[in-house]
Order: structure tokens, then C-alpha cells, then sequence
């Protein structure tokens, strides 16, 4: 989400993300892809259709426990879609400057991959997911 800046414009040179970690590697989803977050038992009840994160993105273990479990909610999605992520960070706003394409290693899947770059941040590296992709695919 782009706030306006003084003059009621967006500052169309930063995206914000909304960071999360999960098996102490951290993530960050663009906000303007995201309408609600939710308590995992609130998106139950609310019969959001739920995608784990870890399984969306091939991690090995089929099992995995959730510290803080949330469900971040898609928006524009045409049933009410949601990605369970794990122990949510914060909101960082990123310059676009600060974007880095994938390291070449990961060139042959990034195609397809929900994770399209990389932000090196305050010492800590944050892998940029794509939320459409991600619930889209069929990992």
C-alpha cells in the first residue's frame, strides 16, 4: 500500500511489505495484495479457503508448527482465499532501489516460483512473494 505523501500523492518509488518468518527465514508480501489478516480460527469460521505457506512454497517437511499462526487474506481473489503464514513481523516500506532480481542459482525456477526478489534490509534478507502466484500454483 503506497501512503500519499503531502501532496495527496503515492510515493510510487517504495512498496510496503507485510514481513513474516517462518523456520527463521523472512518473507515480505506486497500490502496491495492484501484486503484482511486474520486469527487462524477467525478464518475458519469465516470458511476462508486456506493455503499453508510452507506447503505452497515445496518445503520438505510435510508437518510443521506454526509459533503465532495468521491468515493473510488475498485481495481481488474470487472466493475468499487465504495464505497461513507464521509469526508476522511488521510493515516495512521498501524503496524499489532496494529490489533485487533472484540470484542466478534460482534462474530456472523463477518463472513459476512465488518468490520473485530478494531486499537485503537493516542486515537481514527478505525473499519477495507474489500472493497471486503463490495460491495460484500447484505445488
Amino acid at each position: 500500500m503506497n501512503n500519499p505523501d503531502d501532496n495527496g500523492k503515492a510515493d510510487i518509488n517504495e512498496i510496503e511489505l507485510f514481513t513474516f518468518n517462518l523456520m527463521d527465514i523472512c518473507f515480505g508480501i506486497d500490502t496491495d495484495q492484501i484486503s484482511e489478516i486474520y486469527e487462524l480460527k477467525q478464518a475458519k469460521q469465516k470458511k476462508i479457503d486456506l493455503h499453508w505457506f510452507h506447503e505452497k512454497i515445496a518445503f520438505q517437511k510435510k508437518e510443521m508448527a506454526y509459533v503465532s499462526p495468521k491468515v493473510v487474506v488475498i485481495k481481488d481473489a474470487e472466493m475468499k482465499t487465504g495464505i497461513v503464514i507464521d509469526r508476522p513481523d511488521n510493515i516495512a516500506a521498501i524503496t524499489i532501489d532496494a529490489i533485487q532480481p533472484m540470484p542466478v542459482i534460482f534462474e530456472s525456477f523463477s518463472s513459476s516460483s512465488p518468490i520473485w526478489g530478494v531486499v537485503l534490509d537493516d542486515e537481514k534478507i527478505i525473499l519477495l512473494v507474489d500472493s497471486y502466484r503463490l495460491v495460484a500454483g500447484n505445488r
